[in-house]
């Protein structure tokens, strides 16, 4: 999985794995490359509808009146699920 998500950093969207011989997916939910820290994502949900699992995620900015770092980075959280 780390492999995976660090060749995808770069871009938005989501990147899965399955372990089939434990049972588990493992989803990561990438925002691709920010260039100021105060971005987040995080998953609000995650369901299976027949074949497909739904993901739902909130994603956050800085306001326009933070105070930010610039720096490079690169929001991603994973979850699992069996």
């Amino acid at each position: 999985m780390k492999n995976l998500i660090e060749y995808h950093k770069s871009e938005k969207g989501f990147a899965y794995y399955i372990d089939y011989s434990s049972g588990y997916t493992y989803i990561a939910v990438l925002r691709g490359q920010k260039n100021t820290s105060g971005y987040g994502v995080s998953v609000v949900l995650a369901e299976e509808v027949g074949d497909k699992i739904n993901v739902y995620v909130k994603e956050t900015d800085p306001s326009p009146e933070a105070i930010t770092l610039q720096v490079i980075n690169y929001p991603t959280t994973i979850i699992k699920i069996k």
